[in-house]
């Protein structure tokens, strides 16, 4: 090999290395947008839910004259009769 097909040889690696390189910051960066994605989906949820939660607590004190709280983990039902019913959530 003489110094002329050395240099081809290199600079073809280095190309190929430089394209490898740039496709996987192009990947990064949509996984980057996903995760960005993900997180507002997960947001719009969490907010769903908890309006949800609050439109639940209206109807229920609004139907069976209950007291409800939503501590996020566990809900909680007083009746006027003192009787607690746990739900999970």
């Amino acid at each position: 090999m003489n110094i002329d097909e050395f240099e081809n040889q290199y600079r073809g690696a280095l190309a190929e290395t430089l394209n490898e390189l740039q496709s996987a910051m192009l990947m990064l960066t949509q996984v980057q947008l996903k995760i960005s994605q993900i997180g507002k989906s997960v947001q719009n949820l969490s907010q769903n839910f908890e309006e949800f939660m609050a439109r639940q607590r209206n109807e229920w004190r609004a139907i069976f004259n209950i007291n409800f709280t939503y501590t996020g983990k566990l809900t909680l039902l007083q009746l006027p009769e003192s009787i607690q019913l746990s739900l999970q959530v």
